[in-house]
């Protein structure tokens, strides 16, 4: 959903007529698809994402099975105009606005006025937080309600997209004033000095970002979740003997560099993360896998630790975990 407003961006900066092409196949494709399909799993809560791309296309080609499409997404998605379905904070971020946009085709004003009501709502119980964001460190939940909280990166950005999207639908240069809150004082603390690395979850009432949970019921999962990391959790153990790391480096053009050094960790039956043991070295070549093969773990969760230079910022084109024995769940 996010590439597709990318493309259609790029399309109108560049004039570049395959991106109107093949966003009018790909919506072909979703207009052959039954209802049921605009209902599953985390897309039933952001179509809203789409039905501003179906409308880009619509206004460049008149097209009006692109309306009937949007139609269709609204009837079989989740639905915000009779309230917030949902507490995960990307999903009310990206799905609050849906009924406004909606309401582009249907004049009815419940639908803007159903935006209107959903954004207050959340606002009024978990907006306490400084920065235009709101409590929703995973999902929002009641008693969770503080600055001790925290907010997804991704929350922050689709917020302001909705923001973005608000004041063109709607006239409103309230939206315009929301979104300059989260970009001027959310975002940059989400981001590290060389805005190329985020923080999973900022908290505005949180100083020390590190790998260490909390006292005060921040976060909903059980792990920590504010410090720079790499890791992959599964639902059911594996074993796991190598990790291999393809670095990014990108000398001369920006601030990314190769790590001073790095290690993998893994998470013990206590939940406690620690470091592999019998590490065959810790390579940092470009344009190749960095293989590191260690004693085999049993675990459900792995990271990679990384200590970059000061003042840079780090990156990872891709990572593999070998050696595994037992299928993830």
């Amino acid at each position: 959903m996010p590439l597709l407003d990318a493309l259609h961006s790029y399309a109108d900066w560049s004039g570049d007529a395959r991106v109107a092409l093949f966003m009018r196949r790909y919506f072909e494709f979703q207009n052959a698809q039954p209802p049921a399909v605009f209902n599953r799993s985390w897309a039933a809560l952001r179509w809203g994402d789409n039905i501003d791309s179906i409308y880009w296309l619509y206004n460049q080609t008149g097209d009006a099975w692109l309306l009937d499409l949007v139609r269709k997404i609204h009837a079989g998605s989740a639905d915000y105009t009779g309230g917030i379905p949902n507490g995960h904070n990307v999903n009310l971020a990206q799905g609050f606005r849906e009924p406004a946009q909606y309401g582009l085709l249907d004049p009815d004003p419940k639908f803007t006025a159903a935006t209107y009501r959903d954004y207050d709502t959340v606002m009024g119980m978990y907006g306490q937080f400084p920065g235009g964001g709101f409590a929703g460190d995973e999902n929002c939940r009641p008693g969770y309600i503080d600055p001790r909280q925290g907010f997804e990166t991704c929350g922050i950005v689709e917020l302001m997209h909705s923001h973005q999207m608000l004041a063109r639908m709607t006239g409103d240069p309230v939206w315009l004033d929301r979104c300059e809150d989260l970009a001027f004082n959310s975002l940059p603390a989400a981001l590290d000095p060389g805005q190329k690395g985020v923080h999973y979850i900022s908290c505005a009432n949180s100083v020390a970002l590190d790998n260490g949970t909390k006292t005060q019921g921040q976060f909903q999962n059980g792990f920590p979740m504010l410090a720079d990391m790499l890791g992959i959790h599964y639902s059911s153990p594996l074993t796991a003997s190598a990790v291999s790391v393809y670095w990014f480096d990108d000398t001369g053009v920006g601030e990314c560099r190769t790590p001073q050094s790095w290690r993998p960790l893994y998470r013990d039956a206590a939940g406690t993360w620690v470091p592999v043991g019998g590490a065959s070295g810790y390579g940092t070549a470009l344009n190749t896998f960095n293989r590191v093969t260690f004693t085999p773990v049993t675990t459900t969760g792995l990271r990679v630790e990384v200590q970059l230079p000061p003042g840079v910022s780090g990156g990872i084109l891709e990572w593999r975990v070998e050696g595994v024995t037992a299928p993830v769940a």
